[in-house]
């Protein structure tokens, strides 16, 4: 049985997809495609696998496309999250500071300091989200 080469464009863009997703557009697509089936677990695994083998093909087809959509993919979430990582830093900094500001580390809280600390954390982002 002869089976139908991958287009040059299918392979780019299943080579992006898995570059954008950190290797799992199969993962994504089947879980995508299982959400509208009965059988989300059985479908999910065939769906899944069924993508796999798409992107098994599309890179055995056309091998260079492939690979530099993949590399333009991870290069752009990579380009992303650097750009997200500074207001990640800003919570983490935050967060920090509402605990140094809190008291000692260490110790085991109760349940009624935890909710504390977690009301004066609230305070702390609702303050930075309003300067």
């Amino acid at each position: 049985m002869d089976k139908k080469k991958k287009s040059i464009l299918e392979s780019f863009l299943r080579g992006g997809g898995q570059g954008l997703t950190l290797g799992n557009s199969d993962e994504l697509t089947g879980i995508i495609k299982s959400l509208t089936n009965d059988s989300i677990i059985d479908t999910y695994e065939v769906d899944r696998d069924e993508d796999r083998i798409a992107n098994q093909e599309a890179e055995t087809d056309n091998p260079i496309t492939y690979r530099v959509a993949k590399g333009i993919g991870h290069q752009g979430i990579n380009t992303l999250l650097n750009f997200l990582m500074p207001l990640n830093t800003v919570g983490t900094q935050l967060a920090t500071k509402g605990l140094r500001d809190i008291g000692e580390a260490g110790e085991v809280p109760t349940a009624e300091e935890l909710k504390r600390k977690r009301e004066i954390l609230q305070r702390l982002i609702d303050k930075e989200k309003t300067h």
